[in-house]
């Protein structure tokens, strides 16, 4: 190749302003050696230009983790993946948490996924990484975003913008020990329509996996019934597929109309067998009785949305998105309970016993977005407004039969709960110089409240109906130090609601001498939360690190006291939460196709609730996830993985010792354009059987619950890409996310399971 040097070094500064930081460019050349005139004429042998692609970017409010350029995406889980993105940890039995928390939320394309609200560990284990393009870590959400999730947002991408047609495709294929999986993705795009489909499924029945489940409560109020002990072993399986399609319709460049439609099932299954017994203070068996416990969870769900997005011509940013979606689902649950083998069993019930419940969730979402870009761009005005009504509904009943085959209802309860929200925003970014601000403000009205329809042997409840107003402001200030680094101060105001089952009163009593009940007078929780952080990626050694510290005064936490010989299970806005948190991420590129990664995150949080005796728990948590990545020889890559977590705490609870996990995968393409990968797995291989435990203190009560489960996994899992398209279907810049509703699980701030 013939360049005249001058030729050359223009060429050589457009290659190195087209990669930043974020694709770095190593150039390598060869020429004579001897003395070059300016405009001399030389042959170069070669010119070789290497770029590496940074997965990991951030803002100081996003961080955005690029699962489409890692090579392991294509043999892996969403879940798998998520133990590579910085602030998020994944134990060694799936607990998600960011940034320590598991109070977050977990949407897809920006919009909540219905299935995630019901066993987010499960669909994720079932969701392909092939799928995904990105996942963002949001933990300062702004204005913009709803009010809920003190943790911020775990936001999975599935979709991009581009603009080439053609057509291109993914299938997947996954056995392990315990479960396969497989998944199909198609998209294509004929001029200015693109369409996508995708279709993934799972099952978790290959091995039925048991557990362990024992647990020892001692009354100190009653020395002869002393000891309530249980001893069980639990099998599970599960199962779950989703469906879904994607249009969207460009006529011209100011315009997009979007479509979108989602199908989703999951089952599951489990049989817990039982003993249970009684004794006294110094032994002696007062009385004991076998118990099989059958629970069939079922959830189904249909959504839909539709938006549409003009761009002014002015600005690419100046735009209006208009939005409306429906969520429908549908969620039975059957727990069967046989019994025998009494020995002086004091209990007055038929030997088999059911308890169903059904809950319908409806909603219908309008939102409009407007984003106005002023002084060439440096500011932003944004604002918008939302609707989200939600007439969800449930029955609940109690049934025992003598025979098992004829059962008669022993209680019943059926209502609709309202939790309709109602939101306006305002927010302002702008740039000055190396500083950038934001500050913005939300206005949240809710309408919470429940109406009885028909009670049949429960308590008097009566209808009631809460109207609450929430003003949720934040701000930060950002420093950009240099490119690719950057310091950033914050505070937030989130808010967290409570859920149908924690405001439903009806008495659960399936479990002898055990009631658990919600609380109709909940109201939303609120945290403020401060944060500071340093962030520095794009160099061979990139990361950041923050601080942090978060408060309520009113939170919502689940507690248990003895009253009478039975335990109750129930909930109240009782607790004063405080935390203050560390965490830092590092990444080091060894050499070209080498790199580690740490992500260790400390918490110290304190939980106090004066109306229960003043009770009182605190300390210090920690979570560590590594990561090793090596492009080796021979188009193979290996990913090595592991972490470790302290013992956690809420309010009454505590688990019992430190965890950790471990796992490696060893990958390799074929065929030209690496258009297939074929990959094995291993996940703690060296450990055939683990326990754990936790403690319970209360009111008159101690408990100790142990655990023991399989936590090893090997499999092989295959992935073909085909096709040629590199356009995806496009997606409106502002999208539905509702939410916004407490999952029903204890106060579990920080590091709780």
């Amino acid at each position: 190749m013939n360049f005249s040097i001058r030729t050359l070094s223009k060429v050589l500064v457009l290659l190195t302003c087209a990669m930043p930081a974020v694709a770095q460019a190593s150039i390598s050349t060869t020429q004579p050696t001897d003395s070059l005139a300016a405009d001399s004429v030389k042959e170069l042998d070669e010119v070789v230009v290497m770029a590496r692609r940074e997965l990991i970017k951030s803002d100081g409010a996003k961080l955005t983790y690029d699962v489409e350029h890692d090579p392991s995406a294509g043999t892996n889980t969403v879940m798998e993946m998520l133990r590579k993105v910085p602030m998020v940890s994944v134990d060694g039995e799936d607990n998600i948490k960011v940034k320590g928390q598991s109070n977050f939320k977990i949407y897809v394309n920006g919009k909540p996924d219905p299935m995630l609200s019901g066993d987010p560990k499960a669909v994720l284990k079932a969701m392909p990484a092939s799928s995904i393009k990105r996942i963002e870590v949001i933990t300062d959400p702004g204005a913009k975003y709803e009010a809920e999730g003190t943790g911020g947002i775990l936001n999975i991408i599935t979709t991009t913008k581009q603009s080439l047609e053609g057509y291109s495709g993914n299938l997947r294929g996954g056995f392990n020990s315990s479960s396969y999986s497989g998944s199909a993705y198609l998209r294509t795009k004929v001029k200015n329509v693109t369409v996508a489909g995708r279709l993934n499924g799972y099952n978790g029945a290959v091995l039925r996996s048991h557990n362990r489940n024992d647990s020892e409560r001692e009354n100190l109020t009653d020395d002869t019934n002393h000891f309530y002990r249980v001893k069980g072993c639990t099998m599970n399986k599960f199962t779950y597929w989703q469906g879904g399609l994607d249009l969207s319709w460009e006529p011209d460049t100011l315009n997009l109309f979007t479509i979108s439609a989602n199908y989703q099932k999951q089952t599951s299954k489990s049989h817990t067998a039982q003993g249970i017994s009684m004794s006294s203070v110094d032994e002696v068996l007062q009385w004991s009785y076998v118990r099989d416990y059958y629970t069939d969870y079922r959830r189904s769900g249909v959504s839909a949305n539709a938006s549409y997005q003009h761009t002014f011509p002015n600005s690419r940013k100046h735009t209006l998105t208009l939005t409306y979606q429906f969520d429908y689902g549908l969620t039975p649950v059957d727990d069967d309970e046989r019994t025998g083998d009494y020995f002086n069993f004091p209990g007055d019930r038929e030997p088999f016993r059911r308890h169903s419940t059904r809950h319908y969730n409806g909603t219908h979402t309008l939102q409009v977005d407007y984003v106005l870009p002023l002084f060439g761009e440096k500011h932003t005005f944004e604002t918008g407004a939302k609707a989200v009504i939600r007439p969800n509904r449930e029955t609940e009943w109690m049934s025992s039969s003598t025979d098992g085959s004829t059962f008669a209802d022993d209680s019943f309860i059926r209502l609709t709960q309202n939790n309709d929200v109602y939101a306006a925003y305002v927010s302002y970014n702008a740039r000055f110089g190396k500083f950038s601000s934001r500050a913005g403000l939300r206005y949240e009205y809710t309408r919470l409240g429940v109406d009885y329809h028909r009670l049949v042997n429960t308590g008097d409840y009566r209808d009631f109906e809460q109207h609450l107003s929430d003003w949720v402001p934040n701000a930060s200030l950002t420093y950009n130090i240099t490119d690719g680094s950057n310091l950033r101060a914050s505070y937030s105001m989130r808010i967290w609601r409570p859920g149908v089952s924690q405001l439903n009163p009806f008495v659960n009593d399936f479990t002898y001498g055990e009631l658990s009940y919600g609380n109709p007078g909940l109201n939303s929780e609120k945290y403020h939360k401060v944060e500071m952080k340093y962030s520095n990626y794009g160099g061979k050694l990139g990361g950041e690190f923050s601080v942090g510290y978060s408060q309520s005064n009113n939170s919502i936490e689940s507690y248990n006291f003895m009253l009478d010989g039975l335990l109750h299970d129930t909930y109240a806005n009782v607790g004063h939460y405080r935390s203050v948190n560390f965490g830092m991420y590092g990444e080091y590129e060894i050499i070209t196709d080498m790199s580690f990664s740490a992500w260790v995150g400390a918490y110290y949080e304190h939980y106090e609730a004066k109306s229960l005796d003043n009770t009182k728990a605190h300390g210090w948590q920690t979570n560590v996830n590594l990561n090793f990545h090596y492009s080796m020889p021979w188009k193979l890559r290996l990913d090595a993985w592991g972490g470790f977590w302290t013992p956690w705490i809420d309010l009454q609870s505590k688990g019992g010792e430190t965890g950790y996990y471990y796992g490696l995968n060893l990958s390799r393409t074929f065929l030209p354009g690496d258009k297939l990968r074929v990959g094995i797995a291993a996940n703690n291989f060296l450990q055939g059987w683990k326990t754990g435990s936790y403690t319970t203190v209360g009111p008159g009560f101690r408990d100790v619950a142990t655990y023991g489960y399989h936590p090893w996994s090997i499999g092989v899992s295959v992935s073909y890409s085909f096709g040629s398209l590199r356009s995806d279907v496009k997606r409106t810049r502002s999208s539905v996310s509702n939410d916004d509703v407490s999952s029903g699980s204890s106060g579990n701030k920080g590091g709780g399971k």
